[in-house]
């Protein structure tokens, strides 16, 4: 579950572009797509910067979420559930400040992992609201039941552990009632009034920013008493350190000699408890080994060796520019919360058409903003202008290819003052036959028939079981391009049997991509055929 998403991935789908990489990442992206759901933030997905046609197997991935105005669905965490030879499952729980996206930044992350003598039931908050945000997706469900009854160990060096999560608007002060000598906040946006209140729970409190977070704060209000610290310019660092600082950690100093850390997506803002879906781990720990000032401490590679301290100064015009900010996230909420659809139609011809719908709930985009639209595969068709001045609104692609129809559409934001943006949203989307869609998207993607029997390969052989793929299998997968005359059945039918008694979803996913090999080319008959028999068995066990 991530605030913001930037989607990205390589393009194989030129011939000059293919390289023996390419049915591995195509593959990958077959095997695991729908083994993997992003819940995110619907107003900050961002499009691809370079169109793909394999953007459209990213499909069933992405769930946007909407939250009302003001909030943000702002949880970092993974939930991962894997199996091994013998079919056991193990589970790992992830907790982070980071967004699944490009930026270099300064971030936290703590791995969780599955042990019997963790604390039983301690995903249960993030399985809770996984379940709120996505209530009717079976995938979740799953993956859900299975971690709810899950023991996680609390990293190496620390004790209690406790997880906090709570939907937009359902928060709890995670830190009301915990008081101590010594506190530390480092956080890259804080609110004044929430500062305040943590520096009343401590004696001491330094507060790691960054230094227009300060400079803000301090031009709208008497800042608390603290030590001021921000990241010191790594930018000609000789390891390469730069970026700006966006771990959210606070740490305070108990009685006892015990220090408690909560970390994760939480700013330091009272927005961020009040308003926001949030998403952040609790744990103790020995004052001397992880207190404030060992944490602040310049000796070896801590955490103070990379601070230096801040003095105000007056915020640049660039800090203050609240109007254009407002306009943005009025336009990206009525983007989200628009209900879009893509219908695709035949034509007399023989061609395919797409019409596009936008319906907008509540508020309307800014009638000045200029909205373009289009498939983020970026193929043929053109972009489309909405009509703001409804509130529907509808446009016609007149000529589609169906290999580069998606759901996933790049939209294009133009206002008459801020700056552009670009984001992805999903849409419903109706093709007259989808499996007819896929087969020409393989096409597309992969025109090349050994090429394709090795993605086939690499399908078939891709599970846990990958490593005893027959040697036949692996010679074929690994292939430097030399091109087959005669379509090699039995290591296919090996590897179809594995699958079929195994993992006959794998199986299912390689006859996707059977089902687009090219008709005209006589090695793929033998194939077609061989595909054909496992499909009627597959549907006989259903």
């Amino acid at each position: 579950m991530l605030d913001g998403v930037d989607i990205g991935a390589g393009d194989a789908s030129s011939g000059e572009d293919e390289t023996p990489a390419a049915p591995v990442l195509l593959g990958a992206l077959l095997a695991y797509a729908e083994r993997i759901r992003v819940l995110s933030d619907a107003r900050y997905i961002s499009a691809p910067s370079r169109p793909s046609r394999l953007y459209a197997l990213l499909e069933p991935t992405i769930v946007p979420t909407v939250v009302r105005v003001g909030a943000h669905f702002h949880p970092k965490f993974w939930l991962l559930r894997f199996v091994d030879e013998d079919s056991r499952p193990s589970h790992r729980l992830v907790l982070s400040t980071r967004n699944l996206t490009d930026d270099r930044s300064w971030d936290l992350v703590v791995v969780l992992e599955e042990d019997a003598a963790g604390v039983v039931g301690a995903a249960q908050p993030a399985i809770d609201l996984l379940r709120a945000t996505a209530p009717e997706d079976a995938f979740i469900e799953d993956l859900t039941r299975s971690a709810a009854s899950v023991r996680f160990l609390a990293p190496p060096g620390f004790h209690e552990l406790r997880l906090h999560a709570w939907s937009a608007g359902e928060g709890a002060d995670p830190m009301a009632g915990r008081s101590g000598s010594k506190m530390l906040v480092m956080s890259p946006f804080i609110g004044l009034d929430r500062l305040r209140a943590l520096a009343a729970q401590s004696d001491q409190i330094t507060v790691v920013s960054r230094p227009e977070t300060f400079d803000r704060l301090a031009a709208g209000g008497a800042l608390p008493r603290a030590d001021l610290r921000r990241l010191m310019d790594l930018a000609a660092d000789d390891d390469g350190l730069s970026g700006e600082l966006h771990a959210k950690l606070v740490v305070l100093d108990e009685a006892g000699g015990r220090s408690r850390w909560w970390l994760g997506s939480l700013n330091a803002t009272d927005n961020g408890v009040r308003r926001n879906a949030e998403a952040l781990l609790e744990l103790t720990t020995s004052t001397a080994a992880g207190g404030v000032d060992a944490l602040l401490s310049t000796d070896g590679d801590r955490l103070g060796t990379l601070l230096e301290p801040h003095g105000i100064r007056p915020p640049s015009d660039d800090d203050d520019d609240d109007e254009g900010n407002q306009g943005e996230q009025a336009l990206r909420q009525a983007l989200a919360e628009g209900i879009w659809r893509v219908t695709v139609t035949p034509k007399p011809d023989g061609h395919l058409a797409a019409t596009l719908t936008v319906d907008w709930p509540e508020a309307r985009p800014d009638p000045e903003a200029k909205i373009r639209v289009g498939f983020a595969s970026g193929r043929s068709a053109d972009r489309l202008m909405l009509d703001l001045d409804a509130a529907h609104a509808e446009a016609q692609w007149p000529l589609v290819l169906l290999q580069d129809v998606t759901s996933l559409l790049e939209v294009q934001v133009r206002r008459p003052a801020g700056d552009p943006f670009t984001l992805l949203v999903v849409a419903v989307l109706t093709v007259p036959d989808d499996q007819a869609r896929h087969a020409a998207l393989f096409r597309a993607i992969v025109p090349d028939v050994d090429v394709m029997l090795r993605l086939i390969l690499l399908l078939l052989t891709s599970g846990h079981d990958a490593r005893s793929a027959s040697a036949a299998a692996r010679a074929l997968i690994d292939a430097d391009g030399e091109s087959a005359d005669v379509l090699p059945s039995l290591p296919l039918i090996e590897e179809m049997v594995r699958a079929y008694a195994r993992d006959p979803d794998r199986l299912r996913r390689a006859g996707a991509v059977i089902a687009g090999l090219p008709r005209d080319d006589p090695r793929t008959e033998p194939l077609r055929a061989l595909w054909d028999t496992f499909d009627a068995a597959l549907a006989g066990r259903q």
